[in-house]
Formats: structure tokens, sequence, C-alpha cells
């Protein structure tokens, strides 16, 4: 998941994380990172996590959708 946009112009002048976290877990607006200290993500993942991270009614589709099956490629 290394995103080299985060780094290009980078200003240690102007921010304070000067590295990539390792993010064990995500839920919301919220990251934690495998030391388990924990990050508002205020980028929003560049805007691909429009409704923040894990959001309960996406979850549930994708639950739903597991228990009815996700077959790839087809039938003879």
């Amino acid at each position: 998941m290394a995103d080299p946009r985060v780094v290009s112009g980078f200003k240690p002048q102007t921010k304070d994380l000067v590295y990539s976290p390792v993010v064990n877990k995500s839920k919301g607006s919220r990251l934690w990172d495998i030391d388990g200290n924990e990050y508002i993500d205020l980028l929003n993942g560049f805007g691909s996590s429009m409704f923040g991270y894990q959001p309960d009614f996406i979850v549930k589709a994708i639950h739903q959708q597991i228990e009815n099956g996700f077959e790839v490629g087809r039938a003879a």
C-alpha cells in the first residue's frame, strides 16, 4: 500500500509525521498502526474513503454477499 503521492513535495518543516505508518486496523476516520498509535485520516484516503473505513452498511453488504457466494469463473 505504498503511495508515492504522500511523499512527493514533502516539507518536513510543515509536517509532523515524517514516516509512513504501517496500518493494523481502521474504522471510520481513524487508523491504528502496528504499535497501537491512533491517527485521524485527514486526507480521507485521497477521497476514496468517502464513507470512512469499514462503514457498517458496506461491511453488512459484503458479509451478505460472502454468505450468498462469490464464485469466480463460469459453469459449464
